[in-house]
């Protein structure tokens, strides 16, 4: 497994950007302290329009 910054590296250099939603959900689930399970729940909701 790779942290953020070594994933946010790879994907400048893939041409990937994170959107502005995407940015907001990282910085929301910091806000809250949020375990990787439930950041990966919350990603899976977002996605499936909730």
């Amino acid at each position: 497994m790779i942290g953020r910054e070594r994933f946010s590296k790879i994907s400048a250099v893939e041409g990937i950007e994170l959107s502005a939603a995407m940015k907001k959900r990282i910085s929301d689930s910091d806000r809250k302290g949020l375990t990787a399970k439930q950041r990966r729940a919350a990603i899976i909701h977002a996605h499936r329009g909730g």
